[in-house]
């Protein structure tokens, strides 16, 4: 078996006929992905590792140096004359920037044309995920530092955050059990009809939400710290609560629980 690489010792150049059109990859930075059409022109198996990679000629030529990359694996193994479409992927730093990249793979002692397409990659991540706030009373802001790391491709911005809906932990339990024992027997809908005027009753208003440098541009790879204040709306203070934050594709949870209190007759130790 003849095995064609494009470090160390391969088979003759010519043993594999290149494609005649250019081949085209796409995809995000790690998974850049395309078709290649080859055949096998001997009369023996083939095994094709890897092919050369490198820069077209013209003012491109920088542009795809800057990319580190210098061969395309492609793992086909080919009977004697015979012709496969293979799927070949590429892996470049996640942080390349979004784009078209002219390139050219060496095939068959030919050099062809091959275009990568980078596409845009919006991918942020939250340190911490979650926060737990203690206080519970209405109009209480409480402030939290959140790590924003850009881990895409593009930049982006540190979003401005309004509002969001709160819940106390029990609502729904509460608010469905509290229907059913009341108007359970008397059929599906009274009993939906009442929950939903539990839920009417005791849903809180909006938590106010702000970020103090809201706007802020965050390049790839950066990250940036956001300090986040979320004011309580009229909540009850013996109840604990629950609201999340959306940012970008993120989720940040955040939980409240009421101070703890003293029992009653409790001495302090001195």
């Amino acid at each position: 078996m003849k095995i064609i690489t494009c470090r160390g010792t391969s088979a003759p150049a010519k043993s594999v006929a290149a494609p005649n059109d250019p081949v085209v990859l796409s995809g995000p930075p790690g998974a850049v992905r395309g078709l290649l059409e080859l055949r096998n022109q001997t009369d023996e198996q083939v095994f094709i590792r890897d092919l050369a990679l490198g820069p077209s000629k013209g003012k491109q030529s920088a542009r795809f140096k800057a990319l580190g990359a210098d061969r395309l694996m492609v793992q086909a193994r080919l009977a004697a004359g015979e012709s496969r479409t293979q799927l070949v992927q590429l892996a470049l730093g996640v942080q390349t920037p979004p784009g078209t990249y002219d390139a050219t793979i060496s095939i068959g002692g030919k050099d062809v044309p091959l275009k990568l397409i980078v596409q845009h990659i919006v991918d942020v991540e939250l340190s911490p995920d979650s926060l737990f706030f203690v206080g519970v009373e209405p109009g209480k802001t409480h402030v939290a530092d959140v790590l924003l790391l850009n881990r895409g491709n593009v930049p982006v911005v540190v979003p401005s955050l309004r509002h969001t809906t709160t819940l106390d932990l029990d609502f729904v339990c509460r608010t469905l059990s509290q229907a059913v024992r009341k108007h359970g027997e008397e059929g599906a809908e009274a009993t939906l009809d009442a929950a939903f005027r539990n839920a009417s009753r005791d849903l809180a208003d909006w938590v106010k939400l702000s970020v103090e440098n809201a706007g802020a541009v965050v390049e790839a790879g950066g990250s940036a710290l956001m300090r986040i204040s979320a004011t309580l709306p009229d909540v009850d203070p013996q109840k604990m609560y629950e609201f999340d934050i959306r940012i970008y594709d993120e989720i940040l949870s955040c939980l409240i629980v009421p101070e703890a209190v003293q029992a009653e007759g409790t001495e302090t130790a001195t």
